[in-house]
């Protein structure tokens, strides 16, 4: 398959991000892609479920492109993720090795990461901050041994998008250009799964 005559037919005009931006990397699963869509993205009390992550049980766990040696956005660079609105209200987490349980479960103001550029959010994130979606196509499409996964599921989260009127522009991270929805869902099934 010819990944970069794709990449170049799917992606129209480049795309600025600005550089201060949160972003909140997830793994595709269509129900919780649509629900943090139209609800938000929201900490795990909200589900009545207990988060071993550093954002413990009240908070939103984000990262910002800040290269780093502890670093949580680089980690989780080929997972698509919502970019977020600087504007957005957070707590820099603390960089520590160790950070006590107590404190992580607590609803405190007090945070802290083993990552050097996390940032906390109380409760939610509202969709109204939401800005687009970070996809790093280019990148993933090279270094996987099952590429039509990752343009199905590019086609699947632009379709979900379509479905609820939601005009969120995809960038690919690794052009820095905006992918055109309607290429990729006129895509010939020869691309998808």
């Amino acid at each position: 398959m010819d990944y970069n005559g794709l990449i170049n037919y799917l992606e129209e005009e480049k795309y600025y991000i600005p550089y201060n931006s949160y972003y909140h990397a997830f793994i595709y699963k269509e129900e919780s892609f649509k629900k943090m869509l139209k609800e938000g993205i929201k900490a795990p009390i909200y589900f009545r479920q207990d988060n071993i992550g550093f954002n413990g049980n009240f908070y939103v766990s984000l990262s910002k492109h800040i290269i780093s040696e502890a670093d949580i956005y680089k980690l989780m660079i080929n997972n698509p993720a919502f970019i977020i609105s600087s504007k957005l209200k957070t707590i820099k987490a603390k960089y520590q090795h160790y950070y006590p349980e107590f404190i992580r479960k607590s609803i405190l103001p007090l945070r802290g990461s083993v990552y050097d550029n996390e940032f906390q959010r109380l409760l939610k994130v509202n969709p109204k901050h939401f800005m687009g979606i970070r996809y790093n196509l280019g990148e993933v499409l090279y270094n996987t041994t099952n590429p039509e996964e990752i343009i199905y599921i590019l086609w699947k989260i632009v379709n979900d998008l379509n479905n609820l009127d939601s005009n969120l522009p995809i960038i690919d991270l690794s052009t820095q250009k905006e992918i055109n929805k309607e290429k990729v869902l006129s895509l010939k099934k020869d691309y998808l799964k």
